[in-house]
């Protein structure tokens, strides 16, 4: 079973979205995540195929790099 999220973000260029990953996948070793610049709202894609995805720890860890970011309800 496998869980996805969708965040809104305010991340702009793909310099920044790039560090970012790298900073979350070092905390999140087990998630594949993108960003997705095209899209309107910037968003940022976290799968997980085994665990629930830590949200609110992801929300706060873009919010402390400087960044807004909003889990998108998709249900």
């Amino acid at each position: 079973m496998s869980n996805i999220e969708i965040f809104k973000t305010n991340v702009q260029t793909d310099n920044e979205a790039e560090k970012i990953l790298k900073s979350l996948l070092k905390l999140y070793t087990s998630y594949t995540m993108n960003f997705d610049l095209e899209d309107k709202e910037n968003i940022l894609r976290v799968l997980s195929l085994r665990l629930d995805i830590e949200t609110d720890s992801i929300i706060s860890h873009l919010n402390t790099l400087g960044y807004n970011c909003d889990l998108i309800n998709h249900s």
